[in-house]
C-alpha cells in the first residue's frame, strides 16, 4: 500500500475519535484497503490491529454514553420542576417524569410532538427559543409564560451546540411561580393598605441612618409635618424645624441614633401657622453599632383630647364599679349550690373590704344569732373610726347585723362615703333576701322528711279528715275520693270512682282552671270560692277553700290532679261582717295618717291599731308593746318633753297633747301630734289613756319645703309670676322678677300682666290659659316679648300651668329670659344661609362658561337661596372717573323695579365723589368686605333710594384676582346690623370663588383664541405645504411633461388604493403628498435620457436608478408632516429584496411605500412613454396580480384590483385628478 493511502487511513480514523466522520465513510476506506491487490500483509495486520483498537475506544466511548444517559435521566427525573428537551423543529426529545405530570400525558406519548401543542400550549414557539436558533447564545435565556388557568412559569432555556458549534437541542427548565407571583401581587396590595391604613390612623413611619445624616420617611410623615408628599427624604434639620423649641433636644436625642432601647415620648410640632400639633414618637435602634434608628410618627391630638375626657369619665364612674364588683361577687357567692348561712356571712365580710375606696383600713363584723365572723383590721378604739351598723332582715324582721368601722385618716370628715353606704345597703339587702331563701330552704328539706316519715298517716288523714278530697286523672276522671266528699252528696266513695268531674258539676270557668294546671304543671289554690250546685238551687251560694294540686310523672308531665275543697261558708259571710268595718276603719285611718292607741296604765300594756305599726315602721311581731318600748322609738330631744305631757296630763286631769318626733328602726325621723284621754278609777287613780295619733310629717315637710322654695325662687334667675287666673292680676312674684323688670316687688302685686305684654302676647296668654283651665292640656310651652317698666323689651320662654285646687284658681307665669339664646339662633340661622350660599353657588361656578351669565345665576341664587332681598355685581371700571359698572342683578321685588333701582345707583370707587364711599367703592378700594347700615353717613347719598326698597343695610365683597380690583359683589338686608362676622368670613370665602371664576373663564376665553389662531395658521401652513408640492410637480413638469404627468396619476390612483384599504386618513394623504414628487430625483437625470427611445446602457440605466436617492436627499431637509422622504426612496424596492436602492425585503420597506410601487408599475405599464407605446390596463394587473407577495404588496395588490374590476376606476385625465375622501 502506498504511504499516502496509510497516511489517509489514519486521518480517517482520527476523524472517526473526533466525531467529525460518519462510520460508513471509514468502511468504505476500509473495504477499499482490502480490495487493493497491491496491499502488503504486514499492512493488512497493522490497519485490523488498529482498527481492534479503534472498535475498543468506540466500545468505551458508547458505555460511557449509556452510563452519562441513564444518570442524565435519572437527574432529571429527580428534579421536582418540569423539564423537556426539543430539537431544532422543537420536537420534544426527552422529558422527565414532572413534566409529564404537568402536561397530563405519559412520556410515550410526548416524544416527537412540537413542545407548544403539549405544555405549556401556545401558537406557537416562544421567542427565545426561535432566538437560540438563529444566534449562538450560550447564556441560558429566562422568560416568563401565563398560561390560560391562571398558573405562571418562568421557562429557562439551555441551547447546547456540538464542537463545530452547530445547535444540537435546547434544555427547558420550567420553574413553576405562581405562588410567588400572587405573593408579589398580595405584597404590592399590603403595601397599598398599610399606606391607607398609616393615612387612616395619622400614623407614618421613618428611618434615620446616622453615618449620612440622612433621613426617609412615608408620605404620611410629609402630610403630618405639612411637607410636601412626594418629599420622601431629607436631612434631620427639615423636620427639627418643625418641632417646638422645649420638645427639639429630646426629639432630636432619639433621631440621632443615641439609644440602647426603644423610646416612646410626645412632642409638639407647627407645621403651620396658628396651629399646634401633638406627635407621638416611637424609636427604636437597629441591631450593630451606629446602624440606624428606625420608627414611627402619629399625630395624638385628637386622641389625647378624647383621653382626657375618657379619664375623667372613669374617675367619676370608678366608685361605682367598684361597688357593682363587689355586688357582683357577692351575688355569684350567693348562687353558689349547697353554700350554708355560716360561709356565706364568712365570705360576705371578706368581700365587702375589696369594694371599699381603702380596703386597708376597713374591719367588717358579720353577726347572725351564734355566727360572728370579722374580716379586715383589728377592730379600732372608740374615735379612730366612723362606724356604720346595717341590720340583716328576713320579711321585715332583723336577724343580723353587718358591721363596718373605716380608720380615720389625716384630716378626714366622712370616711365613709355615700356611694360605700348605698353598696353595704345593698349588700345587707341581698344578704337578707338570700338568708330568707336559704332558711325556706332549709324548711323544704325537713318537711320532705317529714312527708316520707307520715305517708302510712295520710292515709288515716285521707279519710278521717274533714277536708273533701278527690283524685282525678288528666281527662279529669274521678279516681278516688274521700268519705267526707262523698258524704256532701249522700253517696258512698265508690259512686265517684269512672265518672268525669265536669259531667257531674259543670262549671266552664272552673274547667278552665283545672286544664290550666294540667297544662302549666302549677299548683291553683283559691279561698272562699262561691260554689252553687247544679241538681240543688234550693241549698244557695256557699264558699269553699279549694286547692288543685298537680300530680306528675317522672317527666314532670301533669297525670291528674287532687282537689282538695273546705267549706268555709259561715266563717267567710262572719268576716265579710268584720271586714267591711275594719275596713272602713283602716282606710278613714290611712288616709288622715291617723291610729288609735290604748294604754292600760295599771299593767303598763299598751295596744296600737295597725296604723300606728305603720307609722312608727314596726312589725307587731318586733315590737313589745309598752309605754317604756314607746318611749324608746320617741326622738331624745323630745322624750322628756312627751314624759312631761303624759304626766301633767294625769296629774292634772286635763287632756294630752303633743307634737313630738318618733325615730323608726331605720333612722327615718317622722314628725306625730298625739292627743289622749285618761280614764280615772272610783278612788281617782288613773286607770287607763286612750288617744290618737296623727303622722303630720308631711304637713311639715310641705311648710318647710314651701319656705325654702320660696327663699330659692326670690334668688333664681327665672321669672316667677302666679296670676289670677280670672283676671290675670298679679297674685305673687319671685324676686328675680322684680330685679329684672326693674319694680319692687309691691309694684308688680295687684297689678295686670297686660302691662308687660303686647297684645299679640296677651291674647296668647288669654287663648293658652283658656285651654288649661278648660282641661284640653296640663301645660303649655311658648315664646312671648316682655316689656320691663325700665329698659329694653326682651324675649322670653314661658311655662304656663293651672291650678285649679286652690281657693282661687291660679296661673303660675314661669318665664327665662332668652335673649342669647335667640341672638346665637340668629347668628347660626345666618352662618347656615350663607352657607347654603355657598354650596349652591359653588355648583353653578363649577359649570360656567359665559362670565355674563355666571354673575346673574350667582346674584339669583343669593337671593333665592340665601333669602336676601337683593344682591348685584358690579365691575371695576379703568376709566377716568373709576366708574363701577353694574353687570348682573337680582332681587326678590320684580325685574323692573330692580332696573330702577340699578339705574340710580351710579357707584364708583374713586375718593374724589361721595359715590366712591358707598360699599361697593370702598370694598374696591381696600380689597376688604364692607358693612353699611343705611343710617350711616357714607349711605346719605342712597338712603332715601334704600329705605323705599326697604333695605336696611348693606354687604360689599371685593372681587380680586392676584391683587387686581376685578368689582365688587353687594348684598342687601331688610334688618340693619344683620351681617354678623362668620356670615361676612363664608360670604367672602364665596367672594373669592367667583373672582377666581371670573379670572378661569378670561383665561379660558384667551387660550380658546389663541388655539383658534393656531388652527388658522395650521391650516394656512397645510395649504402652502400642498401648493410647495404642486409647485414641485409642476416644476419637473417643465422640464419632463411625462414624468410630471406620471407623478399625478400614480398619486391619484395611490391614494384611491390606499382608501380601498381602509388606511387612515393621514395615511391617505401621506401617499398622496408623496406620490407626486415621488420621481423628483429625475430632475438630475438629464431629458435626453428621460425622453430617449431604445434602450440605454448600462450607465444611463444606472443614473435613472439613482433618482430615490437623489429624491430622498432634495427633501431630506424638509419637515413634511408625513414620511414623504422614505415613500420616495424606498418606492421601487420589492418584498424579495430585488428592488433598488437598499434591497429592503418585506415588512422592512414602509406601507407607504409599498402602496406607491403597485399603483407605480400600473401607470407606467398602462400610459404611453415617448420610448414605447402603452401596453393597456390589464396587462398592467395582470403584472401585479402575478407577482403579488413575491415582489408587491398582497393588500395593495388586492385593492387595486378591486379598484379597477369591480369598483370601475378609471385613471382620470389631469385635470380631474384629486385626492379621495377618505
Amino acid at each position: 500500500m502506498p504511504p499516502t493511502h496509510d497516511t489517509n487511513l489514519e486521518h480517517l480514523m482520527q476523524q472517526l475519535r473526533d466525531g467529525r466522520l460518519p462510520v460508513e465513510a471509514l468502511r468504505s476506506a476500509v473495504t477499499a484497503l482490502l480490495d487493493a491487490p497491491d496491499t502488503p500483509p504486514k499492512t493488512l495486520v497493522r490497519v485490523g490491529h488498529d482498527l481492534l483498537n479503534l472498535v475498543q475506544e468506540l466500545e468505551l466511548s458508547r458505555r460511557g454514553i449509556e452510563r452519562a444517559r441513564r444518570e442524565w435521566t435519572a437527574a432529571i427525573d429527580a428534579v421536582t420542576e418540569p423539564v423537556f428537551l426539543h430539537d431544532r423543529e422543537f420536537n420534544i426529545i426527552r422529558a422527565n417524569k414532572a413534566y409529564a405530570e404537568a402536561a397530563g400525558l405519559p412520556l410515550p406519548e410526548l416524544l416527537g410532538r412540537p413542545y407548544y401543542e403539549v405544555f405549556p400550549k401556545s401558537k406557537g414557539p416562544t421567542h427565545l427559543c426561535q432566538g437560540a436558533l438563529e444566534t449562538k447564545q450560550l447564556d441560558p435565556a429566562r422568560e416568563e409564560l401565563h398560561l390560560v388557568d391562571g398558573k405562571v412559569f418562568v421557562s429557562r432555556d439551555y441551547p447546547l451546540r456540538d464542537l463545530r458549534d452547530q445547535y444540537l437541542y435546547s434544555v427547558h427548565l420550567l420553574d413553576d411561580v405562581t405562588e410567588a407571583r400572587s405573593a408579589e401581587q398580595a405584597l404590592r396590595r399590603s403595601e397599598a393598605m398599610l399606606n391607607r391604613a398609616e393615612r387612616l390612623a395619622h400614623l407614618g413611619s421613618w428611618a434615620f441612618d446616622p453615618r449620612s445624616g440622612k433621613m426617609i420617611w412615608s408620605a404620611e410623615v410629609a402630610h403630618i409635618f405639612g411637607l410636601e408628599e412626594q418629599t420622601e427624604s431629607g436631612n434631620l434639620e427639615t423636620l427639627l424645624r418643625l418641632v417646638h423649641p422645649d420638645d427639639r433636644e429630646r426629639v432630636a436625642q432619639t433621631l440621632k441614633g443615641h439609644l440602647t432601647d426603644a423610646v416612646d415620648l410626645d412632642f409638639r410640632i407647627a407645621p403651620f401657622e396658628d396651629l399646634e400639633l401633638l406627635i407621638h414618637e416611637h424609636a427604636e435602634p437597629l441591631e450593630g453599632d451606629g446602624a440606624g434608628v428606625v420608627g414611627t410618627f402619629q399625630d395624638v391630638t385628637e386622641s389625647r383630647a378624647t383621653e382626657a375626657a375618657l379619664l375623667q369619665r372613669s374617675l367619676d364612674l370608678g366608685e361605682r364599679v367598684k361597688e357593682l364588683d363587689t355586688l357582683f361577687k357577692l351575688s355569684r357567692l350567693i348562687d353558689e349550690p349547697g353554700i350554708d348561712a355560716p360561709r356565706l356571712l364568712q365570705q360576705t365580710a371578706a368581700l365587702i373590704p375589696v369594694g371599699m375606696q381603702h380596703p386597708e383600713r376597713v374591719s367588717v363584723l358579720v353577726e347572725l344569732s351564734e355566727h360572728r365572723f370579722h374580716a379586715g383590721c383589728t377592730p379600732f378604739l372608740p374615735g379612730q373610726a366612723e362606724e356604720l351598723a346595717l341590720p340583716i332582715k328576713i320579711e321585715h324582721r332583723q336577724v343580723g347585723t353587718v358591721a363596718v368601722a373605716v380608720q380615720r385618716g389625716a384630716g378626714e370628715k366622712e370616711t365613709i362615703q355615700p356611694e360605700e353606704r348605698n353598696m353595704l345597703a345593698a349588700i345587707a339587702e341581698r344578704l337578707g333576701h338570700v338568708l330568707g331563701r336559704w332558711q325556706l330552704a332549709q324548711a323544704r328539706r325537713e318537711a320532705e322528711h317529714k312527708v316520707r316519715d307520715s305517708n302510712a298517716l295520710l292515709e288515716q288523714v285521707f279519710e278521717n279528715v274533714h277536708l273533701l278530697i278527690a283524685y282525678l286523672d288528666a281527662d279529669f276522671n274521678f279516681l278516688r275520693v274521700n268519705s267526707a266528699y262523698a258524704a256532701i252528696e249522700g253517696q258512698l266513695p265508690a259512686y265517684f270512682v269512672g265518672k268525669n268531674h265536669f259531667a257531674l258539676y259543670p262549671n266552664a270557668e272552673n274547667e278552665a282552671i283545672f286544664r290550666r294546671v294540667v297544662r302549666s304543671g302549677e299548683r291553683f289554690q283559691v279561698q272562699a270560692k262561691p260554689f252553687s250546685y247544679p241538681n240543688h238551687p234550693e241549698w244557695g251560694i256557699s264558699y269553699w277553700d279549694w286547692t288543685l294540686t298537680p300530680v306528675k310523672n317522672e317527666q314532670g308531665v301533669a297525670t291528674g290532679v287532687v282537689l282538695a275543697l273546705l267549706d268555709v261558708t259561715e266563717r267567710t259571710r262572719a268576716e265579710g261582717e268584720v271586714h267591711r268595718s275594719e275596713t272602713s276603719l283602716k282606710q278613714a285611718q290611712a288616709i288622715a295618717h291617723l291610729g288609735n292607741w290604748d294604754w292600760n296604765i295599771v299593767s303598763n300594756e299598751l295596744a296600737w291599731s295597725d296604723e300606728i305599726y305603720r307609722i312608727f315602721g314596726l312589725h307587731p311581731q318586733q315590737f313589745g308593746a309598752t309605754y317604756i318600748a314607746f318611749l324608746e322609738r320617741v326622738h331624745p330631744d323630745d322624750r322628756q318633753a312627751v314624759i312631761d305631757a303624759v304626766n301633767h296630763a294625769v296629774a292634772q286631769h286635763t287632756p294630752y297633747g303633743i307634737v313630738h318626733r318618733l325615730v323608726r328602726p331605720n333612722g327615718d325621723i317622722r314628725v306625730v301630734r298625739e292627743q289622749g284621754q285618761v280614764t280615772y278609777g272610783p278612788e281617782g287613780q288613773p286607770l287607763r289613756m286612750v288617744g290618737v295619733i296623727h303622722d303630720i310629717t308631711q304637713i311639715v315637710q310641705a311648710e318647710a319645703m314651701s319656705q325654702r322654695l320660696g327663699r330659692i325662687l326670690d334668688h333664681a334667675p327665672t321669672l316667677v309670676l302666679v296670676l289670677d287666673a280670672a283676671t290675670l292680676l298679679i297674685v305673687q312674684v319671685n324676686e328675680g322678677t322684680a330685679q329684672r323688670l326693674g319694680s319692687p316687688s309691691q309694684n308688680l302685686l295687684g297689678h295686670s300682666v297686660a302691662e308687660l305684654l303686647g297684645e299679640v302676647d296677651l291674647a296668647r296668654l288669654r287663648s293658652e290659659g283658656a285651654c288649661l283651665r278648660s282641661g284640653e292640656t296640663t301645660q303649655a310651652q311658648f315664646d312671648i316679648e316682655l316689656h320691663p317698666h325700665h329698659g329694653d323689651p326682651f324675649p322670653a320662654e314661658v311655662r304656663l300651668s293651672y291650678a285649679a285646687d286652690e281657693p282661687t284658681p291660679l296661673l303660675l307665669l314661669i318665664a327665662q329670659d332668652i335673649t342669647q339664646r335667640k341672638q346665637t339662633e340668629a347668628e347660626l340661622l345666618a352662618t347656615l344661609r350663607a352657607l347654603k350660599t355657598i354650596s349652591t353657588c359653588n355648583k353653578t361656578l363649577i359649570h360656567a362658561v359665559d362670565e355674563t351669565r355666571l354673575l346673574g345665576d350667582i346674584c339669583k341664587l343669593v337671593v333665592e337661596v340665601g333669602g336676601y332681598p337683593m344682591a348685584w355685581v358690579g365691575l371695576a371700571r379703568q376709566d377716568e372717573r373709576r366708574t363701577v359698572d353694574p353687570v348682573a342683578w337680582a332681587s326678590n321685588s320684580g325685574e323692573d323695579v330692580t332696573q330702577e333701582f340699578i339705574a340710580s345707583l351710579e357707584p364708583s370707587w374713586s375718593v374724589d365723589t361721595p359715590k366712591g364711599y358707598g360699599p361697593a367703592g370702598r370694598a374696591i378700594r381696600t380689597g376688604a368686605p364692607v358693612v353699611l347700615d343705611v343710617t350711616d353717613p357714607d349711605f346719605e347719598p342712597w338712603r332715601e333710594l334704600a329705605t323705599e326698597h326697604g333695605f336696611a343695610s348693606a354687604l360689599a365683597l371685593p372681587l380680586t384676582s392676584e391683587g387686581i380690583p376685578l368689582g365688587a359683589l353687594t348684598i342687601y338686608a331688610d334688618q340693619p346690623q344683620l351681617f354678623t362676622e362668620a356670615e361676612i368670613a363664608i360670604l367672602s370665602e364665596l367672594a373669592d370663588d367667583l373672582a377666581f371664576g371670573m379670572t378661569t373663564l378670561h383665561t379660558r376665553a384667551a387660550r380658546h383664541h389663541a388655539e383658534h389662531l393656531a388652527h388658522q395658521r395650521m391650516e394656512q401652513l397645510g395649504r402652502a405645504m400642498e401648493q410647495t408640492i404642486r409647485a414641485i410637480a409642476l416644476t419637473i413638469e417643465k422640464r419632463d411633461p411625462y414624468t410630471a404627468g406620471h407623478q399625478l396619476r400614480v398619486a391619484d390612483l395611490a391614494a384611491h388604493i390606499a382608501q380601498e384599504m381602509g388606511l387612515l386618513p393621514e395615511q391617505i394623504e401621506a401617499i398622496h403628498m408623496g406620490g407626486q414628487i415621488h420621481d423628483i430625483g429625475k430632475i438630475y437625470v438629464p431629458a435626453e435620457i428621460l425622453g430617449r427611445p431604445g434602450t440605454l446602457t448600462t450607465n444611463e440605466m444606472n443614473l435613472i436608478r439613482a433618482h430615490p436617492e437623489i429624491g430622498h436627499e432634495i427633501v431630506a431637509g424638509i419637515e413634511f408632516p408625513w414620511p414623504v422622504a422614505d415613500i420616495i426612496r424606498y418606492h421601487h424596492e420589492r418584498l424579495d429584496g430585488s428592488g433598488y436602492p437598499d434591497g429592503l425585503k418585506g415588512e422592512a420597506i414602509p406601507l407607504e411605500a409599498r402602496v406607491l410601487a403597485v399603483a407605480d408599475v400600473v401607470e407606467a405599464m398602462a400610459s404611453h412613454r415617448p420610448y414605447r407605446p402603452g401596453w393597456g390596463i390589464e396587462p398592467a394587473l395582470a403584472e401585479v396580480e402575478a407577482n403579488a407577495g413575491t415582489l408587491y404588496d398582497r393588500d395593495a395588490v388586492a385593492a387595486c384590483l378591486r379598484l379597477f374590476r369591480e369598483r370601475g376606476y378609471v385613471i382620470p385625465p389631469p385635470e380631474e385628478r384629486a385626492i379621495p375622501n377618505p
